[in-house]
């Protein structure tokens, strides 16, 4: 006998993001605990099975996790043409007494302020580590990337002889169509790119790599690579502070925006962000 769930992440590969799709295969693998242990049918579910495991096993999480452990149950559904247990009466108001009785906000990365940048830069030395690090923070902040697509910025994605020089961002998670936004960047931002690009001698694939004295990979970073560079840049400068991550230049880089009295407009432009609700969570 097939798993379902193994079947849908086959099915669906290459069309998905693979975080998305592991992220929806641990949250129906919890589902399908959860209603073997009660003995109530896992697949296909009804409403009223999704609207108990809601009420007891999920009042303790915050909004985003809940709602992406339902939409795990719906894409389950959806991509095998079965009816959507989701959008039943019961699991709307299991779901409001969760929102009703957990009040916690999700915990949102850390932003990077103007003033906590410049004490990051000058970490930084010019080995080529300490080049790399530059143009990698000051591109990440002023193009408000995602981790994700940060590391997969390519040498021809950035056209730094027109002026003002711009970053091609080819794709991000919610651009499923590829179409790509632009960011604008400073004589800064620029120079510092053309100074690694210059002492690493890249000249195509991508970016930003891995640097091991005067050795530079031939692959890019990966996610995790920027955080456990930014938590080494942190801890020279401000140890006790509140940590960092990848996601922390787009959080710092669109409140700084704000401050600077950019519109809603803009900001979501900017960033590429689909809807003001969205944006808005890295304003607070």
């Amino acid at each position: 006998m097939t798993d379902p769930i193994q079947d849908l992440i086959d099915k669906c590969e290459g069309a998905y993001a693979p975080k998305t799709l592991s992220c929806y295969q641990r949250d129906l693998i919890g589902f399908r605990a959860f209603c073997e242990a009660r003995g109530l049918a896992w697949y296909p579910a009804a409403g009223e099975t999704v609207a108990i495991w809601i009420d007891e096993d999920c009042g303790h999480l915050v909004k985003t996790t809940v709602r992406r452990k339902m939409g795990a149950v719906r894409f389950l559904h959806v991509m095998t043409n079965l009816p959507n247990p989701t959008t039943t009466a019961e699991v709307k108001l299991a779901y409001r007494r969760v929102m009703k009785k957990n009040r916690r906000q999700p915990k949102r990365a850390a932003p990077i302020t103007p003033a906590m940048l410049e004490q990051l830069l000058e970490t930084c030395g010019n080995d080529l580590e300490g080049l790399r690090d530059r143009a990698l923070m000051l591109v990440a902040y002023e193009s408000l990337a995602r981790a994700g697509e940060l590391v997969a910025i390519q040498v021809g994605d950035v056209f730094i002889t027109q002026q003002p020089a711009k970053l091609l961002i080819p794709r991000s998670k919610a651009d499923i169509e590829g179409l790509g936004r632009w960011a604008e960047l400073s004589p800064r931002a620029a120079g510092a790119v053309q100074d690694w690009v210059a002492a690493s001698g890249v000249t195509s694939g991508a970016l930003l790599r891995r640097v091991r004295g005067n050795y530079v990979g031939s692959d890019g970073l990966n996610v995790s690579s920027v955080s456990r560079m930014l938590k080494r840049r942190q801890e020279m400068v401000c140890p006790d502070g509140r940590p960092l991550s990848g996601h922390s230049f787009r959080v710092g880089g669109a409140q700084k925006l704000l401050a600077e009295g950019k519109s809603e407009l803009e900001i979501m432009l900017a960033g590429g962000w689909l809807s003001a609700g969205a944006m808005a969570g890295y304003l607070r």
